[in-house]
């Protein structure tokens, strides 16, 4: 047998006859949605959906904002150890600049050592180590110029990524 028992409204105070059972009702005076709710007393009362929702939506939109700040942080912790947003290890921060005046330099000697064996008229093999030693400087710039664009690029995405997280939690707080 069902066992019906008197609830008042949480919005305008009217009476309501529930059934045992019921978790929702509409109240018949003011049209509230109302869930009903027992308590730790077993003592059962009713409480605004509308109110529940309200409350519900803005912890969504905190969870939301604090898994972006969080998003962030992880970016920024891997960032300072050495990884880009994906993951991968950051190429050295070299300046380009610093590469390249070493590397004119190591040209530079690589020449000078040519032409000094042809003025001394050395072995043929010294100027063969010569021309090896400025083809592995000409190779080691190139592989150097690569790993500088490669960390300007991932220097990009992170500044990218980040500034989009960024601008999703100040887009969340304008609804607030």
């Amino acid at each position: 047998m069902t066992q019906t028992f008197s609830v008042r409204c949480q919005n305008c105070g009217s009476p309501l006859q529930v059934n045992d059972g019921l978790r929702y009702v509409t109240c018949g005076y003011c049209k509230s949605e109302l869930q009903l709710v027992k308590d730790a007393s077993e003592t059962i009362h009713t409480e605004l959906l509308a109110k529940l929702n309200t409350n519900t939506e803005s912890l969504e939109r905190s969870l939301k904002v604090l898994e972006i700040q969080k998003e962030i942080e992880r970016l920024d912790r891997d960032r300072s150890q050495g990884f880009t947003p994906e993951g991968r290890q950051l190429p050295p921060h070299n300046s380009l600049a610093l590469t390249m005046l070493v590397s004119f330099a190591a040209i530079g000697f690589g020449i000078g050592g040519i032409t000094f064996c042809r003025a001394i008229e050395a072995s043929f093999i010294y100027e063969l180590l010569a021309m090896a030693f400025i083809g592995l400087v000409i190779i080691q710039t190139v592989r150097d110029t690569i790993a500088w664009h490669k960390r300007l690029e991932a220097d990009r995405n992170y500044e990218t990524r980040r500034a989009r997280l960024v601008s999703q939690i100040q887009q969340d707080e304008k609804h607030f």
